[in-house]
């Protein structure tokens, strides 16, 4: 072997060795990643801008022991850990240790949803109690009421607000609509409608020169309607009235009976039972 081919063997020994000294080694570098990368509670997701976190909960949480879920950056560390519940009354710092020892700090700062509520839960106008159904309130009034400028006596509901103001005059000859806010800013209308009338009015009629007392039954704007059998023995097909009427308030009188008798007859009327049926009729009233 000559000279020239020794150097080159030894040359590519030193070349070899060098190599294998800078590159065959344990690499120490170790990774300073230390983000968190998701962090949610009871399936609701917080939004991370810098080192601030924030999150939303339902209205109504209690937020003094909450567990929250973290996702962090590979082969970094958290704490408090993840899983770990935590009284979130006051904002929560998160430490996120990377593998190389450096650390960065997170706050996390969990807020109680706006209330949504926002129904009128009482109505009340003349001393009568309205009757709510869905968003629709119902109220009778009695007869002669003037509805052109009317308060509410009473006026409840879950919102911040009300408009217009429950404390304000209305002209309720039509429908009057309330609407409620709620705390998160949503809204609700209602649609109030007065009837002038109510259950139990009382007054007198005059017809032909014969009074006679009666009762205001209004008109059934709530339930559809009053159903009732019909016939002289309530085996007729029944009968639904939905509007407003008068009732006598007794049994028919003898002077009203009679005035009528009198009419049918006149105009060729006949009765079953003649004039017994006038004198029943007379007996009950003097009766009652």
């Amino acid at each position: 072997m000559n000279i020239k081919s020794l150097n080159y063997i030894v040359c590519s020994l030193i070349v070899g060795i060098i190599v294998s000294c800078s590159g065959g080694g344990n690499n120490t570098t170790k990774s300073s990643e230390k983000d968190i990368t998701e962090f949610s509670i009871e399936g609701t997701a917080g939004v991370i801008s810098g080192t601030n976190i924030s999150i939303t909960m339902a209205y109504g949480t209690s937020v003094t022991s909450l567990i929250p879920t973290i996702k962090i950056s590979d082969k970094a560390s958290v704490s408090p850990a993840s899983g770990v519940a935590q009284d979130f009354t006051s904002p929560v710092t998160y430490t996120v240790t990377a593998e190389d020892g450096s650390t960065k700090v997170y706050i996390a700062t969990v807020t109680d949803a706006l209330s949504d509520a926002k129904d009128i839960t009482a109505f009340s106008l003349e001393g009568e109690t309205a009757i709510i159904v869905g968003t629709n309130i119902y109220v009778s009034v009695a007869n002669g009421t003037v509805v052109t400028s009317l308060t509410p006596a009473l006026l409840t509901h879950t919102g911040t607000s009300i408009s217009p103001l429950a404390t304000a005059s209305q002209d309720f000859t039509s429908q009057v609509t309330y609407t409620v806010t709620a705390a998160d800013s949503s809204t609700k209308t209602y649609t109030v409608t007065v009837k002038v009338g109510k259950a139990g009015d009382k007054a007198t009629f005059t017809a032909d020169g014969v009074s006679f007392k009666v009762a205001y039954v209004p008109d059934a704007y709530v339930s559809g309607g009053i159903t009732f059998p019909t016939g002289t023995d309530d085996l007729g097909p029944s009968a639904t009235v939905t509007d407003a009427y008068w009732v006598g308030e007794t049994q028919v009188t003898y002077q009203l009976w009679n005035e009528v008798h009198i009419w049918a007859t006149a105009n060729g009327y006949t009765f079953a039972n003649g004039e017994k049926s006038g004198f029943f009729a007379y007996c009950l009233t003097v009766g009652h």
